[in-house]
């Protein structure tokens, strides 16, 4: 792609319309590589080499500083250029360590919200809009409490309120996913009361960092909403609309008929 930013418009502008391929592609190469190398039963952080996945994250990186320089003249083009990226990160959760996967995302949306073109609003939506479409939303976003101290918030079996230890600082790290749901099956280490529980975690009560950090997509969905407030009623629509949907559709979803799992969900 860095190669091709020098040539013609309309060399480019192919290259663009048909970048969905070449996503394509990629991910299917990943889940056939995995079939046939039964990588399903090893973890998913040590699934693919190192240098696979420095590859992957450059293809974003760089094509996202190309949306950003060429949206203006190539609209259409670099629109399609982000469906497929977005796309390609959106099945890469699937297949690898999602820790970098999100931190993927963090630059690719980072490097979108850097200029103040609605363009690029829009191509934010669309990236968003095709997160949210991930058949295992929810448990991505980490749908438990997490207080100030990065501890989980549960219920023990007595119905005693406990924390367990999350030890991670950024949702962006490696192994992020993996080490939280090694963590919150852990053996519970200090006991409170429901007052002192729900006190620790302000943070998950309104969109702070801490909130955006540890559930990570809907983060980014939450702070696009808030953002939108500013702009113009016809693009404020999508942003709104889009949490309406995710809802609507998690709100009949059958894996979370139970009560108790849909009241987790919601927080």
């Amino acid at each position: 792609m860095r190669e091709m930013q020098s040539e013609s418009p309309d060399e480019l502008g192919q290259l663009y319309r048909q970048l969905w391929v070449l996503t394509d592609a990629i991910i299917k190469s990943m889940a056939q590589t995995m079939c046939s190398e039964q990588l399903n039963k090893i973890s998913q952080r040590d699934r693919f080499p190192t240098e696979v996945l420095e590859q992957m994250g450059l293809i974003l990186d760089v094509g996202v500083q190309q949306i950003v320089t060429k949206h203006k003249e190539m609209k259409d083009e670099s629109r399609c250029a982000n469906l497929a990226f977005a796309y390609l990160a959106r099945f890469a959760l699937n297949f690898v360590d999602r820790g970098v996967v999100f931190r993927w995302i963090h630059n690719y949306i980072s490097r979108l919200d850097d200029t103040d073109f609605r363009a690029l609003r829009d191509y934010k939506t669309d990236f968003l809009e095709i997160l949210c479409l991930h058949e295992h939303h929810v448990p991505l976003n980490l749908p438990v409490l997490i207080n100030g101290a990065s501890q989980i918030q549960r219920l023990n079996y007595s119905g005693g309120v406990v924390d367990t230890q999350l030890q991670t600082t950024n949702a962006s790290g490696s192994g992020f996913l993996s080490r939280f749901f090694n963590q919150i099956f852990n053996t519970p280490t200090l006991e409170t009361n429901e007052t002192d529980r729900y006190a620790s975690c302000s943070g998950e009560w309104h969109l702070s960092p801490s909130f955006a950090q540890n559930h990570f997509i809907v983060g980014l969905l939450m702070q696009e909403l808030v953002a939108c407030i500013r702009e113009t009623k016809d693009y404020r629509k999508r942003p709104i609309l889009l949490l309406r949907n995710l809802l609507a559709k998690h709100s009949f979803d059958r894996r979370y008929g139970d009560m108790v799992r849909a009241e987790n969900g919601a927080q």
